[in-house]
């Protein structure tokens, strides 16, 4: 989601931005976590939060698809 050069990170902090703001005075869960990103993506985060923060390597392949779609969408 963070391609450098596409706007990918200026979305991502902006979404970021978004998130601390409104778990401020609360507690925020992996799922309200995971939630946000697939909002911003406009997809479901799961291939990407499943490789990435939870370590499951077999889901590789699937986290590098959903990353060149989120690039590709960026582009259009």
């Amino acid at each position: 989601m963070a391609a450098a050069g596409s706007g990918g990170e200026e979305r991502l902090n902006r979404m970021l931005r978004q998130f601390v703001t409104s778990h401020r005075f609360g507690v925020a869960t992996g799922a309200d976590w995971k939630a946000a990103l697939s909002r911003e993506a406009g997809e479901d985060a799961e291939p990407f939060v499943a490789y990435w923060l939870q370590l499951d390597q077999s889901r590789e392949a699937a986290a590098e698809a959903w990353l060149d779609r989120q690039r590709g969408a960026k582009r259009q």
